[in-house]
């Protein structure tokens, strides 16, 4: 099935390399041609044997007998296969029922015909769908739809859109056949299927002549996508690849933030270690009593003059004038002298303390975000 609209390109020439886009599900980037998966699609049932309603478990198993890697790391109620590009996605219920299949790269085909890349009316046509009245547009991003296995509340479903808003973002669903088409630029990006309890009810209204006509890229719509409730489940779309990154970049944040503290620590241990070492001489007491609270000693510095500390006594093993007191200093700074008591203490004092605290936090928190299917409320369901 060929497309009249120039802007549905064969999906031949598009890169598998997918990547977030502002805009929605997929940009997709052309290099070189790639071989093209075919993926037949039944309606209402499923693909390559796996229907919709079985548990996340029977799912999993027969993806790994029919050899097809998936990840599920991102969301614990989401499985995703790479090439071709398909979303599986499992109710928030004990035994995690598969509630919807998204296909996203490949020959998508549905009886035999082509969908992905054409235009509603090809696509329409190719499905037997004569009646408007049987189709409903919704304009909630496709993988908005379910937020840890728990659909989006109709109460949060927008009723009205612009044309080009539901051509360029929208999701046209067949509900006789259980089959969502994704909109982007006027052509059909990925395909979604299931079961006919669990296509939304609520949403912008049938396809109609004006949508059918509507220019996809006019961004006009983007003003009338807010949602009554003041609440927009809609987010920024993330394909696995795009993921995989995000994942990348805060577990290498966490880990550096793990490392900064270690690293401090070890650089002031390494520089004390290196520390001159003199003798001071006791030649003042604050107060001259018996127990003074500090001591002014005096030592010698590398350029024969003389240095002046004064030490709380609680750092030195004497308080008596003319006692001799071992010092330490680094070279960079001989004015700063340090009894071997301070000097055991010294790493663990200042803004130390503090760091070895803040980083591990922030660490721990750059890892929830990374990987949310261990956060705190999964373990706890």
């Amino acid at each position: 099935m060929k497309s009249g609209n120039p802007r549905c390109l064969p999906h031949l020439t598009l890169s598998k390399s997918l990547q977030i886009s502002p805009k929605g599900l997929w940009e997709r980037h052309m290099h070189e041609p790639d071989p093209v998966t075919t993926i037949d699609v039944v309606p209402l049932t499923g693909w390559k044997g796996i229907d919709l309603g079985e548990s996340q478990e029977t799912v999993k198993r027969k993806l790994a007998a029919g050899n097809l890697p998936f990840d599920d790391s991102f969301d614990s109620h989401c499985v995703e296969l790479e090439e071709p590009y398909v979303s599986l996605t499992f109710a928030d219920h004990e035994a995690k029922p598969l509630v919807q299949m998204l296909f996203g790269g490949g020959d998508v085909r549905i009886g035999g015909n082509a969908i992905l890349g054409s235009e509603v009316k090809d696509a329409l046509q190719a499905l037997g769908v004569s009646d408007f009245a049987d189709t409903l547009w919704s304009d909630v991003e496709i993988d908005a739809e379910y937020h840890h296995g728990v659909a989006v509340s109709d109460a949060l479903r927008p009723t009205h859109a612009k044309p080009q808003r539901l051509m360029d973002g929208g999701t046209l669903w067949i509900k006789s056949q259980g089959i969502g088409l994704c909109m982007r630029g006027g052509c059909i990006e990925a395909v979604v299927i299931r079961s006919l309890a669990d296509v939304p009810k609520v949403g912008c209204g049938p396809l109609t002549t004006e949508t059918l006509l509507a220019d996809a890229n006019s961004t006009d719509g983007s003003a009338d996508t807010a949602h009554p409730s003041g609440v927009n489940p809609m987010e920024p779309s993330q394909t696995s690849g795009s993921r995989s990154t995000r994942r990348l970049v805060l577990t290498a944040s966490a880990i550096a933030l793990l490392i900064f503290p270690v690293f401090l620590i070890y650089r002031g241990y390494q520089a004390w270690q290196g520390a001159n070492k003199v003798t001071g001489t006791i030649v003042e007491r604050k107060p001259n009593s018996e127990t003074p609270q500090q001591v002014v000693i005096i030592y010698p510095l590398p350029d024969q003059q003389t240095g002046s500390a004064t030490i709380d006594s609680q750092f030195v093993s004497t308080t008596e004038l003319g006692s001799e007191i071992e010092l330490y200093y680094l070279p960079i700074q001989p004015e700063n002298v340090l009894t071997i008591a301070q000097k055991e203490n010294v790493i663990w004092s200042g803004y130390l303390p503090y760091v070895a605290i803040i980083c591990p936090a922030f660490a721990l928190m750059l890892l929830a975000v990374a990987f949310p299917k261990y956060s705190l409320t999964d373990i706890h369901k």
